[in-house]
């Protein structure tokens, strides 16, 4: 347990809010698994403090806690890193971000919906949150026949849309494979036909070269021999030239 790995380092470019939200949750989980939090609370908060790196100190630095002693505490460092990292939280905004969320083109329906909840959480939407998330995945998934299908269901719960998606996504991948399998076979088929067909015509042109040589044969024995052969030269010639 020692050697567990802790979080990558807080930092304080690019999306804020999101860096210490994400941070934040993982080092609940560090702490829970690495036993730190059986330590005592000043060790608790130190840790805390050199996991989150060198950037970390400086802010820290900043701070003005209530009470003497409250910088030693994780809880009390934890609040002020909270209103450091999100300052000025725009809920309009927040929720315009969500209600767009659509699908990408190739995205799993869980990556939508893992998305989706992360997105809520910083909405307040209360006790509207799966509803809206419900909402939110049947108007912004790419399948109309499946929104359609959810559409016809009375007041499903998201627990049930989501049932829904994974089945229909499931299926979906199933008609690709069947459908490229039997694309194969048709291919597959399709030159051995070929190969039947170059191999008949081979056939019968040996057949037709057979049957002209046997039709030449036959003017050559109907020819007569001998004296009688002249006669019927000269008059095969009278007949050719008038």
């Amino acid at each position: 347990m020692d050697r567990l790995k802790p979080p990558t380092e807080l930092q304080f470019t690019g999306n804020v809010s999101e860096n210490w939200r994400r941070f934040k949750l993982a080092y609940d989980i560090y702490e829970v698994a690495a036993k730190i939090d059986k330590e005592d609370q000043k060790v608790c908060a130190f840790n805390f403090l050199h996991v989150a790196g060198p950037a970390v100190h400086g802010v820290y630095k900043t701070f003005v806690f209530e009470q003497e002693g409250d910088d030693a505490k994780l809880g009390k460092i934890c609040q002020q890193f909270e209103s450091y990292c999100n300052p000025r939280k725009n809920i309009t905004y927040e929720r315009h971000v969500f209600f767009t969320r659509n699908t990408r083109e190739g995205e799993e329906i869980d990556a939508y919906v893992t998305d989706l909840k992360t997105k809520a959480a910083t909405c307040e939407f209360s006790t509207l949150q799966d509803s809206l998330i419900r909402d939110r995945i049947i108007g912004g998934i790419r399948n109309v026949h499946l929104r359609e299908r959810l559409l016809r269901e009375k007041d499903p719960t998201l627990e049930k849309c989501e049932e829904f998606c994974r089945a229909s996504e499931a299926s979906s991948m199933q008609l690709k494979e069947l459908g490229e399998t039997q694309g194969s076979s048709k291919s597959i088929h399709g030159i051995k036909n070929k190969q039947v067909s170059t191999k008949k015509i081979q056939k019968d042109l040996v057949r037709k070269g057979k049957q002209t040589s046997q039709r030449k044969d036959l003017n050559v024995n109907k020819r007569p021999r001998g004296p009688a052969s002249l006669t019927w030269f000269f008059r095969s010639s009278d007949r050719r030239s008038g």
